[in-house]
């Protein structure tokens, strides 16, 4: 009897001390491979950011190059906000894709991406910090699906600097245009425009063989996930067939 008290309470302790808790660190790699860093910000409710939300604490190597997607989920969590420095100084970078879970990036999240080139911000996001994408001299597009702008950066200093705010040009969702000229932060921008979604099935940021696909699928009566009839419609005949699919992969081939 005693023995098995002591197997039940030897598991018991093996179980707890296993268990993740708030504020824990671990890695996860992309599907790219690289391995990248976490923080869980709630346990219970499976939350997890990405980085250790420490100041000039990349969550991945600075010297990796080319394109990054950052996991919808890692590990079970579910990624919600990307912390404090988590791509600081990854000059390397080229793409970034942010999953539609993120509601928050912080401060420096960004900062010194020279690489960058584009970047897609999700439509629930409800925070930007201080400097997030600060000398990312490289941006030349920024969509944002913010329905509903809100004023970026802080009191001391913006989000962009001047050099991406007077080049790039800002992609934003239909009939929000003046919206964001009215907003801090979004304001500074020269360039302001509504988004052509047209063929962006999967509204990604971009047009490529994967909305072709999809399209397929949806032509054969399969339902694609975030499938979007209006974006697949781009000879505005008000049904999706195989003309659309001829003229998506003419938009793929033409590299627009």
């Amino acid at each position: 009897m005693k023995k098995h008290l002591f197997l039940a309470v030897a598991a018991l302790l093996t179980t707890l001390s296993t268990q993740a808790a708030d504020d824990d660190i671990f890695t996860a790699n992309t599907v790219e491979g690289v391995e990248m860093t976490f923080k869980v910000l709630s346990e219970e409710a499976k939350t997890c950011e990405v980085g250790t939300g420490s100041l000039h604490s990349p969550s991945i190597s600075t010297s990796e190059e080319g394109e990054i997607t950052i996991p919808e989920a890692a590990n079970g969590y579910t990624v919600t906000s990307i912390g404090e420095s988590a791509f600081q100084g990854c000059t390397g970078l080229t793409s970034i894709t942010i999953p539609e879970g993120v509601t928050r990036i912080y401060n420096l999240a960004f900062y010194g991406c020279t690489g960058l080139t584009s970047v897609t911000i999700p439509e629930g996001v409800t925070r930007i910090g201080e400097l997030a994408f600060y000398f990312c001299r490289g941006l030349t597009k920024i969509t944002s699906k913010i329905a509903e702008p809100f004023a970026i950066g802080g009191y001391y200093s913006n989000c962009f600097s001047s050099t991406t705010t007077d080049k790039a040009t800002l992609y934003v969702p239909k009939g929000t245009v003046e919206k964001y000229k009215a907003t801090d932060g979004w304001k500074e921008f020269k360039t302001i425009l509504e988004i052509d979604d047209t063929g962006d099935v999967n509204s990604d940021g971009k047009v490529d063989i994967t909305d072709v696909t999809l399209t397929i699928s949806h032509i054969l009566g399969q339902k694609p996930e975030g499938f979007s009839t209006e974006a697949a419609d781009v000879n505005d005949d008000g049904k999706v067939d195989v003309t659309d699919v001829t003229t998506i992969i003419d938009i793929v081939l033409s590299g627009k």
